[in-house]
């Protein structure tokens, strides 16, 4: 038999899950239900975030930390915002995520890369 945690919610945390769609409020109990059992499956968090792992769920991440015999859940939200949004929580600037682009992306002129290729493989 499997070891139980037991998970942790705080109430501004069960705030946020009441405003998910039913889909996503349905993935996450899945996802509680399996920390219930598995905590240690979440990636571990690096640089600011390091002591918290973090469990996907389409389009959620669940933040949370094992303490003890208990999984306490820190954060839920969308995967794009839910990092900037805990460390902010936390007092710290968060240095991750994706580069957000060029805002005049540069424009391609002539023909694809690959096309060329085709035609000078005839």
């Amino acid at each position: 038999m499997r070891r139980r945690w037991q998970v942790k919610i705080p109430p501004e945390i069960s705030g946020v899950i009441r405003t998910l769609p039913p889909g996503q409020k349905r993935r996450l109990r899945n996802v509680l239900r399996h920390l219930e059992t598995e905590p240690r499956d979440g990636k571990a968090l690096l640089r600011e975030l390091s002591g918290f792992l973090s469990y996907r769920s389409v389009p959620l991440r669940v933040i949370y930390r094992i303490e003890g015999a208990a999984v306490q859940v820190h954060a839920v939200g969308h995967r794009r915002t839910v990092y900037e949004e805990f460390t902010a929580t936390l007092g710290i600037s968060w240095s991750g995520g994706k580069p957000k682009g060029s805002p005049n992306p540069p424009r391609n002129r002539g023909k694809p890369v690959s096309r060329a290729i085709i035609e000078d493989r005839r």
